[in-house]
Order: structure tokens, then C-alpha cells, then sequence
């Protein structure tokens, strides 16, 4: 049948189509088997918009209400994509992506951006922007605006207002050379309906700018607000960026007090504009990248990040009650102001820490991530509750370090030589010193740092021709009431890669391993059976090997503490192990190596412990210096102790020297009550002073008075 259009009725029947613009209001109803169009936006003739109006309104399966195509002309509007009619040409890609409620795709190496978003997040009323045009391939049109309001509003069809796609090249600037004009944005949909029901679409979907040759970016997604009484709606609501060279940026679509920005894969940003907003919920998912900008304040009581979807915290404030990230949602808090509650980590999710952050609870599940990026020191976590990290949950700064040759304890280089026929570049140093790797060096990177309150990056390993060094590792500082560890909290060092371009063609060698961090930790109670490490990188990989990186630093404090996990700062493999760090728990200091390597000086100052244990080929030098006092102090497993420097004094209680572990008293004082040199144990006197009550040497023990 026809159309019918009085005052009381629209209705559109099925195989019609009807064209309409400006503000239309019905008495009783609008029905939409068909398709109802919106004019496209002329000056002067058509502004790209229509406003319906009726107690009732359907929009069939098979029927639409479509705003396509219908706002600003290609290379028009606010976040027009830019035009590359005329040059320069890039070898891949073409004009640029319309923007509105998200960037629009790039596409080529001489552009960082392309069309700017713009207008309400909450109350959207403009017309997307137009594609830019490349060679004669002319952009999509942005889509129109439509607002809809109803008592009912039934939609099982669909209600759109997408960008236009790009066009192939015409005749063109450069004969033969054929690309896409860059699709257009979105529009904008403004639903205010008292019920919404149905399973259909409403959608402002961005346009694609891939159709023939080189390809355009994509059209940033539109804007859609929907509010509602009551709702049993359970279609589809989009507003996507559109495919090209680049996606677009994801659009906006508020549904009833709840945001959500997702995408159909990575593309362009889609920065939140400025004001301030509060929802229940905000969900950032399917490749949508989203952040603030400044003078934004987002308040949520839960903000989720999944699958994968990208929230970056640069300017602004976040104030959310529950924050989680899972199945690829990632966090980034690089600046601005982060109040939260509940964090959440969930598997596969990351959240990247490089600004302090306090929360009431955090959990780190299965396979969830907790970090902070390369070089930042910042890193500071503070629970006033509970911290949980469950087992295959991680909090790690590894790798996240300093750089390969820099840092205080860099490892040497030995990319321009000379060349030792075995090694190659060294390893870097932290908490004890950086592996060799050659015959030119005796020692590596040099350790630096505090042993109670360790608060450096790891140094960077050396780079052997082009075999770069492994970074260092980072810095954590965790604060809780309560952290029960079953995963891992770890700030290892990065092992060297083996050389890719060469000074010497056909000599392979491996860089340096970085030396491990810093994990300072501070808790009330401490449960759990995980791990805590701080270990050198490895200098092994290919042809000749680098000198392994050294243990970080590790400290970590409680009132109480039934962790039954491992805590390990050692030195990492390499043509020679880089030497053990140091592990303070509690009232205990532990170095251990995993085999014999560099030595691990104990920097200078007044240190008192309950026990301390030197293990598994550590060796350790007392500082000129150093006043170290123990209850007990226990050499195992080949470990070293050697007061080497001038003036440094040692106080053990009880002294024991465990097979084949050697002590050695070169200058400084050694006062004990008891020193027990069990089989196999070896305690050289080669000078200064020993004071003790009481002397026993076991069957194979060793003393040897060389003064």
C-alpha cells in the first residue's frame, strides 16, 4: 500500500521508501515496515535531520529509520578526515577518516590524526563529518541526526544514523594510481522514550574506507543517548568505527544511565570530551581505546575494560567504585586523578600502574596483570584492606627497568671491543655486581641502592656487537593490610639478546643480562605460598655469551606472617653469573645465588638483623665501613663472606660456617659468642680481629690463622 502522512499517522508499509526531514510530531502513531529516510544535509536546503514524535512507535522486522549518509559532505564538517588529493602520497594508504564521537582512521606515515571529535556525550545533536578525499576517490558522508521520542518505542528493525563509505579513485590526480576516499563518521541518535522493547538495531556506525586500491581511514563512530522508563530491549545498540587503512575511533552509546564504547577491532582513540559525567556503569570493550581529556571528570560506580579495550588516564579524574579489567581490558594511569574502591584484575586483563594508586581492595586473578611501563618509578600501591593476588595472578615490574647500558650499575659494552674469544658484554648490577663476560674486565656493573628500603630500577646489561643488553628490572612499592600472595610479585631483570646487526660479520654474541629490581613491601599480614623475586637476566642465548645480570633488592616488612612461598633475588646465568641480590624479610637477610658468581657487596651503614643467611655460591663483601650485627649469621651451599675493605665490623651471636662455605676475616672485627665451623666449613684468619667465647671446629672443618 502507500505511505500514509497525517496528523494522527505515518506509516511506511513494507517495500516502501519515504523520505523526511526537519520536526514531525503524530497523535497516535508511526509504523515503519518499510524505510523511512532522512534528507541528506544541503546549506541552505536540508539540515540532515529529523525529529519524530508520537505517543507509539514501530519499527518492524525488515523496516528502518535511517539517517545514513546524511550529515556533512566528504572533506566537511568539525572533524572532517584530511584530504590527500594533492599529495603527499603514501605507498599504503589515502585520505583520511571523518570523526565524532571517535577520531577518524589514519592512513598514512605523514599523519599522526585525522578528523577531531567533537559535540555532547549525554544529549548528541550534530551531524557526523565528512571523509577526506584521495586522488579523486571522494570520502563518505557523515550520518545525519535523528531524535526519536515515544511512549513506546518497539524496534525490531533497525534505527541508524551510520557514516557513508569512501569511493575508489575517479579519473584522479596521478593516472593509475586508485585509492579510497576516507569513510565518513557517524551521526547522532537521540532516543527518549518512556518503554523501549523489541530485538533490533540502533546503530551510528562510522563508514569504511576500504573499497579499491590504497585505502582510506575509516569514519570515526557517531553518538547515541537513550533514555528510557522502562526498558526490555535486547537488540543491538553500536556506534563502531568504520574499517580502513585505520579503524576509526569507537563512537559513544549511552543506554539509559550506562556508557559503552567498543569497537569492531584496534583503531583511532575516542577521547571523552569535556564536562563532568556520572553513570552506573562504564564499559569499554572490543578494541575501543578511550581517554580523558582535560577538565573531565567520569564518576561510575563500576568502569569494566574487557575484550580487549584500552582506558588511558592521562588528564582528568576517575572516580569509580569497582574497577576491573578482563579477557584483554587494560588500564593505563599515566596521570590525572584515580579515586577507586574495588580493583579487580581479572584473566587476561592488565592494568598499568605509573602514578601512585590507593584502593580499599585489590584482587589479581588468574592470569590478571599488574605493572608499570619501562623507566617509571613511580609505582606505588597502597591497599587499606586486602590484596590478593590468586595463583597465575602476577604484580611484575620485569624487564621495567633501565635500559641496556644505562642506569648506575650498567653493564660494560663491548660493541666496538675488544673482543674476548669466549665472552662478550656485561652484565648489569643492582644488589650485587653485573657478570663478566670477557678477559678485559673484572668486574661489571657495580651495585648500588639501599638494602632496607631498596627504592632503584635495575641497570641495563651491555650490548656485545648488537647483541643488545637485557633491561633492568623495575620498581615496586606495594602497601596493604593484608596481602595474601599465592601468584607472583616479581621485578626480574631482562635476559640479552644475541646480535641482528654486527660490527663483526658473522661474530654472534649476547648482550648483558639486566639486573633484577626493587620490591619493597610493607603489610600488616602476609599469607600465601608465592613468590616474590627480584633475579638477574640471563647473558645466554647465541655465540658467545654476556655475564649475567645481578639480583635486585627485596625487603620486604609485617607484623605477622605465615607466607610459606619463596622469596629470590638472584643472579642471572651468563659467562659469569651476576651476583646474588638481597632479600630482607622481616627481621632476616638472605643472599643466595643460584651457582658461584660476581660478588655482592653489602653497601655501607649500620645494619642489625635476627638472622642472616649467605647461600648457594653467594659471595658476599662487608663494605669499608659497615657495622653488620646478627643474632645469627649461617654461611650454606658454598657460600662467601669476605670483610675485604678496610674498618667494617661484624657482630654474630653465633657464627656458623656450614661445609663448603668459607668465611674470610681480612681487616674489620668479627666479636661472637659461638663460631660453629661445621664439616666441610672454612674460616680463614688472614687479618684484623676476632673476638669470640667459643671455638668449635668439627671433624673436616678448616681454620686457617694466617696472622
Amino acid at each position: 500500500g502507500a505511505v500514509t502522512d497525517n496528523a494522527e499517522s505515518l506509516v511506511v508499509p513494507s517495500g516502501e521508501t519515504y523520505t523526511l526531514q526537519g520536526v514531525r510530531s503524530y497523535s497516535a502513531s508511526i509504523v515503519v515496515d518499510g524505510t523511512l529516510l532522512v534528507s541528506p544535509f544541503a546549506a541552505g536546503v536540508s539540515s540532515g535531520t529529523l525529529e519524530l514524535s508520537a505517543p507509539q512507535i514501530v519499527v518492524s522486522s525488515g523496516g528502518r529509520i535511517a539517517a545514513d549518509s546524511a550529515g556533512h559532505d566528504a572533506t566537511q564538517g568539525p572533524g572532517a578526515g584530511y584530504d590527500s588529493s594533492f599529495g603527499p602520497f603514501d605507498d599504503n594508504g589515502c585520505a583520511g577518516g571523518g570523526g565524532y564521537g571517535g577520531l577518524g582512521g589514519v592512513t598514512d606515515r605523514f599523519h599522526t590524526v585525522s578528523g577531531a571529535t567533537y559535540g555532547s556525550l549525554t544529549q548528541p545533536a550534530d551531524l557526523g563529518s565528512g571523509g577526506g578525499t584521495c586522488n579523486g576517490g571522494r570520502g563518505g558522508r557523515g550520518g545525519g541526526k535523528l531524535k526519536i521520542s515515544a511512549g513506546t518505542l518497539r524496534v525490531d528493525g533497525r534505527i541508524s544514523a551510520l557514516g557513508g563509505d569512501g569511493d575508489r579513485s575517479g579519473p584522479g590526480t596521478i593516472p593509475g594510481f586508485i585509492g579510497t576516499g576516507g569513510g565518513g563518521a557517524g551521526g547522532s541518535l537521540l532516543v527518549a522514550i518512556s518503554q523501549l522493547q523489541g530485538s533490533g538495531i540502533i546503530a551510528a556506525d562510522g563508514g569504511s574506507g576500504i573499497l579499491a586500491g590504497r585505502s582510506g581511514g575509516g569514519g570515526g563512530g557517531g553518538r547515541i543517548a537513550v533514555s528510557y522508563g522502562v526498558s526490555v530491549f535486547v537488540g543491538t545498540i553500536t556506534a563502531r568505527g568504520g574499517s580502513g587503512q585505520q579503524r576509526g575511533g569507537a563512537g559513544t552509546a549511552v543506554y539509559g544511565n550506562d556508557l559503552s564504547i567498543r569497537n569492531e577491532t584496534n583503531g583511532a582513540l575516542t577521547p571523552i570530551p569535556p564536562g563532568s559525567y556520572n553513570f552506573d556503569s562504564v564499559r569499554v570493550t572490543t578494541s575501543a581505546s578511550v581517554e580523558l581529556t582535560a577538565g573531565t571528570s567520569l564518576t561510575a560506580s563500576s568502569l569494566e575494560l574487557q575484550g580487549p579495550g584500552l582506558f588511558t588516564l592521562d588528564v582528568g579524574t576517575v572516580a569509580a567504585t569497582d574497577l576491573s579489567a578482563r579477557e584483554g581490558g587494560h588500564f593505563r594511569y599515566d596521570g590525572g586523578s584515580l579515586i577507586v574502591t574495588r580493583v579487580t584484575i581479572g584473566a587476561g586483563g592488565l592494568l598499568t600502574l605509573n602514578r601512585p594508586l590507593q584502593a580499599s581492595e585489590m584482587r589479581v586473578q588468574t592470569g590478571g596483570i599488574v605493572t608499570h611501563d619501562p623507566g617509571i618509578t613511580a609505582f606505588d600501591l597502597t591497599v587499606s584492606g586486602e590484596l590478593t593476588v590468586e595463583t597465575g595472578g602476577r604484580i611484575t615490574a620485569d624487564s621495567a627497568g633501565y635500559d641496556a647500558t644505562q642506569g648506575p650499575g650498567a653493564g660494560y659494552d663491548s660493541s666496538f671491543g675488544p673482543f674476548s674469544s669466549n665472552g662478550c658484554a656485561g652484565g648489569g648490577g643492582y644488589g650485587g655486581l653485573g657478570g663478566t663476560g670477557d678477559a678485559f674486565h673484572a668486574v661489571s656493573g657495580a651495585a648500588y641502592g639501599s638494602l632496607t628500603q631498596p627504592a632503584d630500577l635495575g641497570s641495563g646489561g651491555g650490548t656485545c656487537n648488537g647483541g643488545r643488553g637485557g633491561r633492568g628490572g623495575g620498581k615496586l612499592k606495594i602497601s596493604a593490610v593484608t596481602l595474601r600472595l599465592d601468584g607472583q610479585i616479581s621485578a626480574n631483570g631482562g635476559a640479552g639478546d644475541r646480535s641482528s646487526l654486527s660490527t663483526i660479520p658473522g661474530f654472534i654474541g649476547t648482550g648483558g643480562g639486566g639486573s633484577g629490581g626493587a620490591v619493597l613491601i610493607t603489610v600488616s599480614r602476609l599469607e600465601g605460598g608465592g613468590s616474590i623475586t627480584a633475579n638477574g637476566g640471563s647473558g645466554i642465548l647465541a655465540g658467545r655469551p654476556g655475564g649475567g645480570g645481578s639480583g635486585g633488592r627485596i625487603a620486604v616488612g609485617f607484623d605477622s606472617s605465615i607466607f610459606a612461598g619463596a622469596i629470590v633475588a638472584r643472579g642471572g646465568v651468563g659467562q659469569q653469573r651476576g651476583g646474588a641480590g638481597t632479600a630482607v624479610y622481616g627481621a632476616g637477610l638472605t643472599i643466595a645465588n643460584e651457582s658461584s658468581g660476581a660478588n655482592t657487596p653489602v653497601p655501607p651503614g649500620g645494619y642489625t638483623f635476627d638472622t642472616v643467611r649467605i647461600a648457594t655460591g653467594a659471595s658476599v663483601e662487608l663494605s669499608t665501613g659497615s657495622v653488620l650485627t646478627a643474632a645469627s649469621l649461617q654461611l650454606q651451599g658454598a657460600g662467601l663472606f669476605t670483610t675485604g675493605a678496610p674498618g667494617p665490623t661484624l657482630n654474630a651471636a653465633s657464627l656458623q660456617v656450614q661445609g663448603p662455605s668459607v668465611f674470610t676475616l681480612n681487616t674489620g672485627a668479627l666479636s661472637s659468642t659461638n663460631i660453629d665451623l661445621q664439616s666441610g666449613g672454612n674460616l680463614r684468619y688472614n687479618g684484623g680481629a676476632i673476638n669470640a667465647a667459643l671455638l668449635t671446629v668439627s671433624s673436616s672443618a678448616l681454620l686457617t690463622l694466617n696472622t
